[in-house]
């Protein structure tokens, strides 16, 4: 409990009730809204990541608005909630898997280290955020022997991020150590992977966007892959950031330190780690889900939220490495001072507790740094506002990009190419050169206004100035948000396709 009240105090720190919406928050939050209001994701936006954290985001403004509260707020606090979680759920996880108190202590800690993680969970609506939830369910699973939780944790996994799928393969593995039943051990992990996939294809199903699901989820990642990054820089990326002399560095590479001396225990003294596996099964499930998560990151790592894949784990495993390390000095420190003189005498235990204090305490003051965004939701706000009057005054809104602003007082998308990342501008170019002329149209007609931020490339919106104009000035420019006014004298052609 007091692990969770930290993680609470962290995030509220960084001032959840004005805090601004921040760059991909504000497509997922508009996603969870819509959601929320019927309109399901995949139809809503279109988007190729598995929606199942924006859903859970969608029934908590549902139940908010029974209460008459404000979705934003109660989008914010089921994040908070979830991110707060993930130090109680280390601290269990790394017990289950037969470390000492210590240990624990240090791994339940050590996502404080992460501040851009609580930074992301305030703003709200992130699926990084949920996926450490869910990851950490699915190692708490782990250690229960219990195949049916297991496989369910790792479908909902995957059905926060589709990458996650590979910790099936880690769910199974200790399953072979086994002395009986490992064939009916797997197939009970693999149907409990089914059973939410399941449940969460029904709902597409039920609202008629099943296969709009599935081809975003499936089909689209599988043709508009990602750019191939070089491995070696990319594991700097990881493991340093930008910055090697910081908190987060030391946790991630104390970690990689952990595993790199697993593999190599296992090459030169394969009997020992297969003693320290039989011991407790887990240790293998957490191990390999390291290195797969790792491993993925070196071949697509798009940004610091990827870092999060790997969070649960390596968190677990730098308490072990850190709590270790801070162990022996404490008990090096016991030895030191004189046994004989009153009052001096400390046992290793308290000793330990003082280091480790002061080096958390040290860490933490390190890491924490302001949020740039923390008081900029009042100006979000009245910003949607000003776009709900152009809504209320009969116009179409189309926005590319600050969807958050639509989603503030509840209004829908004019079409569901809200924002253009590398892969989607790849999809629409593909669909332009067979369809031309490819406009924003409704019923063959172009929306009143547009409202275009984040958008560096103009390839997919070369007809912005062919049938807008562009005001100069406006309440919108202090969001860096463009607003494009319709030319009424200028119509699309007949024959225009419509996207």
């Amino acid at each position: 409990m007091l692990l969770f009240l930290l993680g609470l105090a962290t995030c509220w720190r960084l001032n959840p009730l004005g805090a601004s919406i921040q760059a991909d928050n504000q497509i997922y939050f508009y996603i969870s809204e819509r959601a929320a209001s019927g309109i399901p994701p995949h139809i809503s936006e279109f988007d190729p990541k598995n929606a199942l954290s924006m859903l859970l985001t969608a029934l908590a403004m549902r139940v908010g608005r029974v209460f008459g509260a404000d979705d934003l707020l109660a989008a914010r606090a089921l994040s908070i909630t979830v991110a707060a979680a993930a130090l109680p759920l280390v601290w269990m996880a790394t017990r289950r898997l037969g470390a000492n108190r210590w240990m624990a202590a240090t791994a339940a800690l050590t996502p404080l280290l992460c501040f851009d993680f609580f930074s992301l969970a305030v703003a709200g609506a992130r699926p990084k955020v949920f996926l450490v939830f869910f990851e950490l369910l699915w190692m708490l699973a782990a250690t229960t022997g219990r195949p049916v939780l297991l496989g369910i944790a790792t479908g909902c996994c995957f059905l926060v991020w589709q990458p996650a799928l590979l910790l099936l393969a880690a769910a199974c593995a200790p399953a072979l150590f086994l002395e009986r039943q490992r064939i009916r051990t797997i197939a009970l992990v693999v149907a409990g992977t089914l059973l939410p996939i399941l449940v969460y294809e029904a709902y597409f199903l039920w609202h008629g966007a099943l296969g709009d699901q599935i081809y975003q989820s499936l089909v689209f990642p599988a043709v508009y892959s990602k750019e191939s990054r070089d491995p070696l820089q990319t594991a700097m990326n990881v493991l340093f950031l930008k910055w090697p002399f910081e908190p987060r560095t030391l946790m991630f590479c104390s970690a990689a330190l952990g595993v790199a001396a697993f593999w190599a225990t296992a090459l030169l003294h394969p009997r020992r780690v297969i003693t320290f596996v039989r011991e407790n099964p887990a240790r293998l499930a957490l191990v390999l889900a390291a290195s797969g998560t790792f491993g993925f990151s070196l071949l697509d790592y798009q940004g610091f939220p990827d870092r999060f894949f790997l969070l649960p784990y390596f968190a677990i495993l730098a308490g072990v490495v850190l709590g270790g390390f801070a162990q022996r000095l404490a008990g090096v420190v016991a030895r030191a001072l004189p046994s004989r003189a009153p009052g001096l005498r400390i046992s290793a235990g308290r000793a330990w507790t003082g280091t480790a204090c002061m080096m958390l305490a040290g860490l933490l003051l390190m890491s924490q740094v302001p949020n740039r965004g923390r008081n900029g939701l009042a100006s979000q706000r009245e910003a949607a506002q000003r776009i709900a009057e152009l809504a209320e005054s009969g116009k179409t809104i189309y926005a590319i990009g600050p969807l958050h602003l639509l989603a503030l007082e509840r209004i829908n998308n004019f079409t569901r190419y809200g924002f253009f990342p590398l892969r989607i501008r790849a999809h629409m170019n593909d669909r332009m050169r067979k369809e031309k002329p490819l406009l924003p149209l409704v019923d063959g007609k172009l929306p009143d206004v547009v409202l275009v931020s984040r958008m560096e490339y103009r390839g997919n919106t070369r007809w912005l100035e062919q049938y807008y104009k562009l005001k100069r000035k406006g309440p919108l420019r202090s969001q860096y948000t463009e607003v494009w006014k319709r030319i009424p004298e200028r119509e699309p052609p007949a024959k225009a396709f419509s996207y």
